[in-house]
């Protein structure tokens, strides 16, 4: 390492100056090779600097460059992204989506729809539907089905005949095998009502019709 009088031109010294968020005059590439021919001229004439050394301070300066570089392109493009996902997620709003989620909303006159995953074929599965307060109101069959997605609908007529009344039901679906039952995710097809965005795209949420907060990952369709 070359010193001068009342100098320190460690690379270390460089590197902490070039990446300190704290110091508003950063090391530039400019400042860089006027300290390097700074260094080249107070050297020891009997101790030259050896090749190595300086080819691994330019290897520092340029790891340090880069990486300051490469922090601003991805900074550009997560701005980018999030700007195209404010955009894509602001022309959701009215349409209706299949979501995953347990809780609708029944209209009157209007059937309340949603799906059911099967891992594997079954003709054991079924969806149950109760109301706010968790009493249950109907048991749909789904019957004979094959593995995938499973679409079923429910018209509002509850186990005793009569017409349920508008409002916001739960569904739960699994397969039953004897007394046994092994849970399904369930998916409700809804309508977007509004859209919560976060920053970094991982917390965006939509509210459906019932008022429901799902996030914008759990979408399975846009119809």
């Amino acid at each position: 390492m070359i010193s001068m009088p009342n100098a320190d031109l460690g690379i270390d010294s460089l590197t902490a100056k070039a990446t300190d968020p704290k110091d508003s005059n950063q090391l530039g590439q400019e400042q860089f090779l006027k300290l390097m021919i700074t260094q080249f001229s107070n050297q020891d004439p009997f101790s030259p600097m050896e090749n190595g050394d300086f080819l691994g301070q330019l290897a520092q300066f340029s790891t340090v460059s880069g990486i300051d570089e490469m922090g601003s392109s991805l900074s550009s493009l997560s701005d980018a992204m999030y700007a195209n996902q404010a955009l894509q997620a602001s022309g959701m709003v009215g349409r209706t989506v299949l979501a995953e989620g347990n809780q609708a909303q029944l209209a009157a006159g209007a059937p309340l729809q949603g799906a059911v995953e099967l891992p594997f074929n079954s003709s054991t599965a079924f969806v149950r539907i109760t109301d706010a307060f968790g009493q249950p109101v109907r048991e749909i069959n789904l019957g004979a089905q094959q593995a995938g997605t499973v679409q079923f609908e429910w018209n509002g007529a509850m186990a005793n005949g009569q017409t349920a009344p508008p409002g916001r039901y739960q569904f739960t679906a699994a397969i039953r095998d004897g007394e046994q039952e092994t849970s399904l995710n369930t998916l409700i097809r809804t309508q977007v009502q509004s859209i919560t965005l976060s920053p970094d795209g991982a917390g965006t949420r939509i509210t459906t019709e019932s008022g429901e907060e799902i996030s914008l990952t759990k979408i399975k369709a846009i119809m």
